[in-house]
C-alpha cells in the first residue's frame, strides 16, 4: 500500500524541518502526501510552491475529519507538530479515531511532554520524534514512555551551509523576540519576552554607540510590535516584520531560545541567549550545552557586549551532529506506514 502522509504544520519551526522533505518528494513525485497548516504560517515562509498539497480553507472551527472527507484521499499516517495548536489536537484526535498511525515530532529542544496532544493524560501519538540523545534523555525525565522515542535529527538544521570561521564583517546588532506570555503553558519559566527586553534595552542604552544599525525582529505569530515608540526612537531601533532578513544583515544576535538562534550560530553569528537569573529553567539548547554565552541581567549584557566579546563557536560538532536526519526522517515516515 503507497504511504499517504497528513502533514499538520502548527507553526513556522515546524514548517522549516518538513521543507527539506517536502522539496525532496515533490522533485521525486514518489508519494501522497496533504499538508494541514495555519495562513500565518503559509503566508511567513512563503510556502505557494507546495499549494498543490495543501489542504486549503481550514479555520479554527473546522473539522478535521469532514476536511478530509471532502476530498478523493485519506492518509494512512499522520505527522503533526507539537506546538501547542488546536490544530495538532484535531489531528491526534482524527488519527486515534480512525485507526491511523499518529506521529508527534519536535522541532527543538524543549516542554516535550507539554507539548504533545493528550487524552486523559496519556500521549495520543504511537512516536515521538527527536532532534537527539539530549532530547530523548529529556523527554524520559519528563515522563513520556520511551519505547514511543525514536530520534530523527533535524533536516532544516542539518541543511545550513556552515561558515567555518568568523569574520565581524559589520557592526550591526539584532533581537529575536519571542512571545513567551502568550503560552500559559510557558508560566513555569517565571519570566517573559518583557523581562528579557528589559534587560536587552537597558544594556542597549549603554553600549548603543557600538552598533551602527540595531534590529528587533517581531516573532512570526506577533500582529504588532510590542515595543514604544519612545523607546524605538531613543535606541534607534530598526523593526522587521521576518527575524530572516537580518540574517545577513548582522554579525551580533541577542535572544531568548528561538529557533532563529539556531541559523544566527550555524553562520557562525555571535550569538547570545538573555534568560533573566530567577528562571526556572533553560530551555535554549545551545547556552545549556555551552555552545553560545547565556546572560542573566543587564550588568552581565552590557560587559559582554562593550568588551566585543566572541564566544567560541563550536558550530562544526553542533551540525556533524545532525548529518543523515533528512535521510532518517524520510526512512521512518515510511517504515511507520508499514507497522
Amino acid at each position: 500500500m503507497q504511504i499517504k502522509v497528513l502533514f499538520v504544520i502548527g507553526d513556522t519551526g515546524s514548517a522549516h524541518y518538513c521543507i527539506p522533505l517536502w522539496e525532496k518528494w515533490k522533485k521525486e513525485k514518489k508519494y501522497s502526501w496533504k499538508i494541514l497548516t495555519l495562513d500565518f504560517v503559509t503566508k511567513f515562509l512563503n510556502l505557494n510552491k507546495f499549494s498543490d498539497h495543501f489542504i486549503k480553507d481550514f479555520h479554527s472551527t473546522s473539522s478535521v475529519e469532514q476536511k478530509i472527507a471532502s476530498l478523493d484521499w485519506e492518509p494512512n499516517l499522520v505527522f503533526s507538530s507539537a506546538s501547542f495548536k488546536d490544530i495538532e489536537v484535531k489531528s491526534m484526535i482524527y488519527a486515534k479515531q480512525r485507526n491511523i498511525r499518529g506521529v508527534q515530532f519536535f522541532d527543538t529542544w524543549y516542554n516535550y511532554y507539554k507539548r504533545l496532544v493528550k487524552q486523559n493524560n496519556k500521549v495520543l501519538a504511537d512516536k515521538v520524534c527527536l532532534i537527539d540523545k539530549l532530547a530523548y534523555n529529556d523527554a524520559i525525565s519528563e515522563g513520556i514512555d520511551k519505547t514511543k522515542l525514536v530520534i530523527i535529527g533535524q533536516p532544516y538544521l542539518e541543511r545550513i551551509k556552515l561558515k567555518r570561521k568568523f569574520i565581524n564583517s559589520n557592526d550591526n546588532i539584532m533581537f529575536i523576540n519571542q512571545p513567551i506570555s502568550k503560552y500559559k503553558e510557558m508560566g513555569f519559566l517565571n519570566y517573559n519576552e518583557n523581562d528579557v527586553w528589559r534587560i536587552v534595552s537597558s544594556a542597549m542604552k549603554k553600549v548603543r554607540d557600538k552598533f551602527n544599525s540595531f534590529f528587533f525582529a517581531k516573532h512570526p505569530q506577533e500582529k504588532n510590535f510590542s515595543i514604544k515608540k519612545n523607546i524605538i526612537k531613543e535606541l534607534g531601533i530598526t523593526l522587521l516584520d521576518n527575524g530572516q532578513d537580518g540574517l545577513e544583515k548582522c554579525d551580533t544576535f541577542l535572544g531568548i531560545f528561538s529557533s532563529l538562534m539556531f541559523d544566527a550560530f550555524l553562520k557562525d553569528k555571535n550569538v547570545i541567549s538573555v534568560q533573566p537569573k530567577y528562571k526556572t529553567k533553560n530551555l535554549c539548547m545551545l547556552s545549556r550545552c555551552s555552545y553560545i554565552k547565556l546572560v542573566s541581567d543587564e550588568i552581565e549584557l552590557e560587559d559582554y557586549l562593550k568588551k566585543n566579546t566572541v564566544f567560541e563557536n563550536k558550530n562544526n560538532n553542533f551540525q556533524y551532529s545532525l548529518s543523515g536526519s533528512l535521510k532518517r526522517l524520510e526512512s521512518f515516515l515510511i517504515d511507520e506506514k508499514k507497522n
